[in-house]
């Protein structure tokens, strides 16, 4: 096997550790969502507002802090799975070995119905520093479309997961080199350094 040129293997590296850390921040949101016959932890959320004593709040009041907590939710959540799909692309574009079919399947749809553009519009709205007036009709925008083109958000997360965790299993399209022909350089860098470098 050609050997691949650092710079590459580099930038693949950079894009698989964003991508990583994109999927962590997702899963710390998404698990909001996770059901277990108990209606996820926004119902817990729903249910702890109820238990407030009544002179605290009306039950106007807890309905609009029950509809910003889910909408707050919902726009991170949506805002993180766009910047895991956009490291993704940006490690298939650098190391197209690592292309996962499934999910390429799925985000030509995304990217066919509009979906993936009104994702990016969320993420610009709740990562930038001044706040978007817009973030509830891009929000709105998101689960329109969703709906129209009969998509799951959760499907593509789930899909990114399985996506990394292929690239875990094959860490030579990852590294774009044998393991062994690593493992060589390594000892040969390490070798070098203790030569002439570990004195001075």
């Amino acid at each position: 096997m050609k050997s691949a040129r650092p710079d590459i293997v580099l930038s693949s590296l950079e894009a698989f550790q964003g991508l990583r850390l994109a999927m962590a921040y997702l899963r710390s949101v998404s698990i909001v969502f996770d059901r277990r016959g108990d209606g996820g932890l926004l119902d817990a959320v729903d249910r702890d507002l109820r238990m407030m004593p009544a002179d605290k709040a009306d039950e106007q009041q807890l309905g609009q802090v029950r509809a910003y907590c889910a909408k707050a939710v919902i726009s991170t959540h949506v805002a993180l799975l766009y910047a895991a799909i956009w490291w993704y692309q940006k490690l298939v574009e650098i190391n197209p070995s690592l292309k996962h079919d499934p999910l390429d399947a799925e985000l030509r749809t995304v990217v066919d119905s509009g979906l993936l553009e009104s994702m990016r519009e969320v993420r610009n709205a709740v990562f930038h520093i001044r706040p978007s007036t817009r973030a509830e009709r891009l929000i709105s925008d998101v689960v329109n479309r969703t709906l129209a083109n009969r998509l799951a958000l959760a499907k593509l997360e789930r899909l990114l997961y399985d996506a990394t965790e292929a690239m875990f299993l094959n860490p030579e399209a990852l590294f774009q080199e044998k393991e062994e022909v690593l493992m060589q350089g390594f000892r040969d860098a390490l070798a070098y350094y203790h030569e002439h470098l570990a004195d001075s």
